[in-house]
């Protein structure tokens, strides 16, 4: 299951797939690669879900609260503790 935390990897992953030609500029094709994703993800997002639904979540975000996640906690300590959050609480 894709997770939050594997965002970071997808531009390593993604630069395997596509050819890009550009000048001999160093980090060009970083910022191509970051932008690409950066729209695909914005344009995922909107069509899945509306800003207003996550209002809880900043909130409790700007109330000082963290989450600590990672690419090695195993998927269902992650469930777990995103279930833990108010704002997030899957409903059965």
């Amino acid at each position: 299951m894709p997770r939050v935390s594997d965002l970071a990897y997808l531009a390593a992953s993604t630069r395997g797939k596509i050819e890009l030609t550009l000048s001999e500029d160093d980090g060009q094709e970083e910022k191509v690669l970051a932008k690409l994703l950066g729209e695909a993800i914005k344009n995922l997002f909107e069509a899945n879900f509306e800003l207003k639904q996550f209002r809880g979540l900043v909130e409790w975000f700007e109330g000082g609260k963290t989450l600590l996640t990672g690419d090695r906690m195993p998927t269902a300590d992650y469930v777990k503790k995103l279930n833990e959050l108010p704002a997030l609480r899957t409903r059965r």
